[in-house]
């Protein structure tokens, strides 16, 4: 049998892997640079940090592109034999470098070095070595680490600041945009983006977030070169972000929550930086252009439902490692569809679900300012004055069931009776003694911060006694009293009243003389203080503060004494000034009340 071989009109591209991974490293310098000045520059000139920390990102980056480096040159020296040239072939081929680099990227700036490396070790073997190397893997290596590290060492890193910088720390919030959702009672503009600054924010990227996500400008400039130089797949990420402003805007609309609510959630967390260069990584994503666009779809849907209907805000990581499963699945499908038009059945029921479940999702949570749909009143004992409240509130892992005793004074006590919180976190909010601050400032339960480590947890605790405090306001008609706030002495002057009063400030108890007039605070005197302020020249320094007790800020209060809202707390001092804040407001109620 004679075989006729022939030259055939064969295609083949002038581009290679290494023109690819090169473009790759190109787009991602910018967000590496613009990371390294907002969490190591910037801080270091406002005086939050010292050279080291200065360069602590950079560090955190190199480590995590040497530790999954290091680990495929020691794998292939121990497992596969290769020396020599044959080794530096296959390290040059394997482009070890890069799982570390993502990883380093999507990781919270606090995590300690240690950890990063252990988990750039376990994103290579795991997440690539073990099946084969470069090429063979099904799931993305860099969110097969950072899963690992969140999910073993998530507590220890918030307990060391997790996604927020020294900067942050002090001048803009103790939570991610997307973790803030689940921390404030009242969803607007004013509580998810003007703590941050405003959309501009989000857009340039001054937000609390992972090293390379926050900068929205500049990872949508890297997908606009990556697609021109036809690096990526550019069908995934935009079906993918697609997808998701269709639900995200489907529930908005029926939540009247606006077109901010969209973009925020479309530039808060990973979903732009996962959707860009993580979805579209070549070994682990669909290759067929139906089977991309059904890919992306599905990721929007399931990136989607986790923020919806879980306890965790994010939700980018978990959808791709789980739809990097389906990749051959999509593919069969993309591939049928060219050939075949009785699939695009599939289109249409992947368009419908996503229309279902985000007009379901956004009926379900229509607001409603008279009941929390996780807080449910079990139980109600009355006993010679003594009412007591069994209560659930669902928390991070499941229901908070706790029993809160009040007296004629407010609360008494509040137990915890069951939970589904992990122990690190419930022993957490135990001890930074939770409730104990929560019944010292029953009156204004929302002024006590959330547990950093715990805050969804923490927080709910916070609302879970603000929803019976009010349930029994509303069963006796008694009004909490600010049990911080202490009237030492009361003495008449003709048509003038002299207080001396004391609260719970910042580093202890402060003494104040409060002089009322016809129901209207006239002038307060500091007695008696122990606090300390930061150093504006050297953060870390503390001394004894005047800042918020000199007569500037005392006059600002006497003045706007019927507008607080518009006195902004001192900077430094948040926890002392707006302790006298709160002391101007029960003294107004005091007056009042004669």
């Amino acid at each position: 049998m004679n075989i006729d071989t022939k030259l055939g009109p064969y295609m083949k591209s002038n581009d290679t892997t290494f023109k690819m991974m090169r473009r790759l490293i190109i787009s991602l310098i910018p967000i590496v640079l613009f990371s390294v000045y907002k969490n190591g520059v910037l801080p270091y000139l406002k005086g939050y940090t010292n050279f080291f920390g200065m360069l602590y990102p950079l560090v955190f980056i190199i480590l995590g592109c040497m530790s999954t480096l290091v680990t495929e040159e020691i794998f292939l020296i121990v497992f596969k034999k290769k020396k020599g040239n044959e080794l530096l072939d296959s390290i040059k081929d394997g482009y070890g470098i890069i799982p570390g680099l993502f990883l380093s990227l999507v990781l919270p700036i606090n995590t300690p070095l240690a950890i990063l490396f252990i988990g750039g070790i376990f994103a290579l073997l795991i997440g690539k070595m073990i099946y084969g190397g470069f090429g063979y893997n099904i799931f993305n290596p860099a969110l097969i680490g950072a899963i690992f590290v969140i999910t073993c060492y998530g507590t220890l890193i918030s307990t060391n600041g997790g996604y927020i910088n020294r900067l942050e720390l002090d001048t803009v919030s103790s939570a991610t945009p997307l973790t803030n959702v689940n921390l404030v009672n009242d969803i607007s503009y004013d509580t998810l983006v003007k703590p941050y600054g405003g959309i501009s924010s989000f857009l340039i990227g001054t937000i609390p977030g992972a090293l390379g996500e926050t900068s929205s400008i500049l990872i949508i400039l890297a997908f606009i070169y990556l697609t021109i130089t036809k690096t990526i797949k550019w069908r995934i990420p935009t079906s993918y972000i697609l997808t998701f402003i269709l639900m995200v805007s489907l529930y908005s609309c029926i939540t009247n929550m606006g077109t901010w609510y969209i973009l925020f959630e479309v530039l808060s967390g990973g979903l732009l930086f996962g959707a860009v260069f993580m979805a579209t990584d070549p070994v682990t994503s669909p290759v067929t252009p139906k089977g991309q666009i059904l890919y992306g779809m599905a990721l929007g849907l399931m990136t989607f439902l986790i923020r919806y209907l879980t306890s965790y805000p994010e939700g980018v990581m978990t959808s791709i490692l789980f739809m990097n499963v389906f990749v051959l699945f999509f593919d069969k499908i993309g591939s049928r569809i060219e050939y075949n038009k009785k699939y695009y059945i599939f289109y249409i029921v992947m368009i419908l679900v996503i229309i279902g479940l985000g007009t379901y999702i956004g009926i379900k949570n229509i607001p409603n300012e008279e009941v929390d749909l996780d807080y449910n009143i079990v139980d109600i004992e009355d006993n010679d004055g003594i009412k007591k409240y069994t209560v659930i509130q669902k928390g991070f892992g499941g229901d908070i069931k706790s029993l809160i005793t009040f007296d004629s004074k407010g609360i008494k006590s509040i137990e915890i009776l069951d939970h589904y919180e992990s122990e690190d976190r419930y022993k957490m909010v135990m001890d930074e003694k939770l409730l104990n601050k929560i019944i010292e400032n029953q009156n204004n339960v929302s002024n006590v911060d959330t547990v950093s480590g715990a805050t969804i947890s923490s927080n709910a605790i916070k609302k879970m006694v603000e929803n019976t405090i009010n349930a029994y306001i509303k069963d006796t008609g008694v009004t909490i009293k600010n049990n911080s706030i202490e009237i030492i002495s009361k003495e008449y002057n003709k048509d003038a009243i002299l207080y001396v009063i004391r609260l719970s400030s910042f580093n202890g108890k402060m003494d104040l003389q409060v002089v009322m007039k016809n129901n209207t605070i006239r002038t307060i005197i500091p007695l008696k203080y122990n606090d300390t302020c930061i150093s504006e020249t050297n953060k870390s320094e503390y001394y004894t503060c005047p800042e918020y007790l000199d007569q500037d800020y005392i006059n600002k209060l006497i003045i706007n004494q019927n507008n607080l809202d518009s006195v902004d707390t001192v900077s430094g001092a948040t926890i002392s000034s707006k302790a006298l804040k709160e002391a101007v407001t029960y003294m107004k109620e005091e007056g009042l009340n004669g």
